[in-house]
Parts: structure tokens; C-alpha cells; sequence
């Protein structure tokens, strides 16, 4: 979203749900290497696949920004 771009694409619903599940996750400064760093491991943390390494609550989410 703040790359103004989807993170995943596919032909199907299910390419792209195994891509969410499975595919790899492009970090939003090797898309733009002018991508603020501190934002871009927000967005990282945000995305983590395990959720105990992901934000715990928006708060924390909103804090980090």
C-alpha cells in the first residue's frame, strides 16, 4: 500500500492465497531505494508470517510509526 502497488500477484485466487502463504516478501526498499529504512522494517514486522513476530496490537503498530 505505500508503495502504491500489490505485494502479491497471480492469474488466480489461489496463486496469489499461495504466494500470502508461501512466496517470498519483498521488502518496500529494494522496490525504491529512496523508501525510508525505518519504515520499510515497519512494514516488514508488520507482514511477518509468524504471527508472535508480527505486532502485537495496533498500538504497538501505531506507536512504531
Amino acid at each position: 500500500m505505500t508503495l502504491c502497488r500489490r505485494l502479491f500477484r497471480g492469474d488466480t485466487d489461489f496463486q496469489i492465497l499461495k504466494q500470502i502463504a508461501e512466496g517470498p516478501i519483498t521488502r518496500p526498499c529494494d522496490v525504491d531505494p529512496a523508501y525510508d529504512a525505518r519504515l520499510s522494517a515497519i512494514v516488514m514486522k508488520a507482514l511477518e508470517r509468524d504471527p508472535r513476530r508480527r505486532f502485537q496490537t495496533a498500538r504497538e503498530l501505531q506507536e512504531a510509526l
